[in-house]
């Protein structure tokens, strides 16, 4: 049954029912990926579907630019998940992911806005990419999510969420990250926020660098890469 009023931020397609995560509106799932409710549904279950066969069985996970839990709302049904923090840049996504996790009182899940300035997605953010420490002690997770992040970073940031995937993960701890990797004839890593490309053998050069081993290839929408600590 409907429970009450839908708030500004969810999908007109289907009322607030008991014991179901919302659905966000149209403009929230544009900042995740390309505008339409079936595309939300087909790549976030998808990528579900992929992280579900890696993950370990008492996974503690972090995904690193979570949106409007485009991924979030799949793994919410994943009962071996003991933990989950997600995190992004946008505040509308964070209010829109507590609001609806809240909703089926689901307390694994927590969701932080990093208040991070890029001029595409947080023109008024007050702290650089290149300092911020993700919302995590040393050694937190055991998996790592970064599904179409690095594929907005500069190299400079890059590198860095790079060092603090592999300061959140235990030992042993995996990672699944995915990238463009058609860059400009003649460069390894070039682009704009609004799309970055890297070269797949340079990437897996810089994850190695920050202490990351490749241990799977995955050619999904984007190149996606398991690493290992």
């Amino acid at each position: 049954m409907p429970s009450g009023h839908l708030p500004s931020s969810d999908h007109e397609i289907r009322p607030r029912w008991r014991h179901v995560i919302p659905i966000p509106n149209e403009s929230l799932i544009a900042t995740v990926n390309n505008p339409g409710l079936l595309n939300f549904y087909i790549v976030g279950e998808a990528y579900a579907h992929l992280v579900s066969a890696f993950l370990p069985k008492r996974a503690q996970i972090l995904d690193v630019g979570c949106g409007c839990a485009k991924l979030a709302r799949f793994l919410h049904i994943i009962p071996t998940i003991e933990s989950y923090v997600g995190f992004d840049v946008i505040s509308e996504n964070i209010k829109w992911s507590v609001q609806a996790f809240a909703h089926v009182n689901d307390t694994r899940f927590t969701f932080v806005h990093a208040n991070i300035y890029t001029d595409v997605y947080n023109p008024n953010g007050t702290m650089s990419a290149t300092a911020y420490k993700f919302p995590v002690a040393d050694g937190a997770v055991n998996f790592v999510i970064a599904a179409s992040l690095f594929t907005h970073l500069l190299e400079d940031e890059c590198r860095h969420y790079l060092d603090e995937v592999v300061r959140s993960l235990c030992r042993g701890g995996q990672a699944l990250i995915s990238i463009h990797d058609e860059p400009a004839a003649g460069a390894r890593y070039s682009g704009t926020r609004g799309r970055i490309d890297i070269e797949r053998d340079y990437f897996v050069e810089i994850a190695n660098e920050s202490g990351l081993a490749l241990s799977d290839e995955v050619q999904f929408v984007q190149r996606i890469f398991i690493f290992k600590r």
